[in-house]
């Protein structure tokens, strides 16, 4: 079984623990650490926050679960995820928000309307997920 841990990203003033708590992560076994992706939160951001992780750990995969595409530009995304998956030899994985997560894009309470695809296989096909 492949078991995974949250990075800290949505902890205020966590910036600063995300490269030690990846290698703990690495350093005990873990097999991912991924990133929960808020807008309205205080939060950093989860493709830096995994940028940061690649660089402290050279093994454990890295997720964001969940990253709310709809609120970056597109072309930069797709940059930015091919480039944090090339650096790190392959290790990052990308899952997006779709449906309900563009309700909470904006902290002005408006909604992003984004055309969505259908869901894409999990990139954790041998992981556990608890709570659904």
């Amino acid at each position: 079984m492949n078991v995974g841990i949250g990075l800290p990203n949505t902890l205020d003033g966590a910036g600063s623990d995300i490269a030690a708590w990846a290698k703990r992560a690495e350093d005990r076994g873990f097999g991912y650490v991924a990133t929960i992706d808020r807008v309205v939160y205080p939060s950093t951001d989860s493709l830096l926050s995994l940028a940061v992780a690649a660089g402290a750990t050279s093994q454990i995969g890295l997720l964001t679960d969940i990253l709310l595409a709809p609120a970056y530009p597109p072309l930069w995304l797709a940059k930015a995820t091919a480039s944090l998956a090339a650096m790190s030899s392959g290790r990052a994985h990308a899952r997006t928000g779709r449906r309900r997560a563009a309700r909470r894009l904006r902290g002005d309470g408006t909604a992003i309307l984004a055309t969505r695809g259908a869901d894409g296989p999990d990139p954790r096909p041998d992981a556990a997920v608890v709570g659904g």
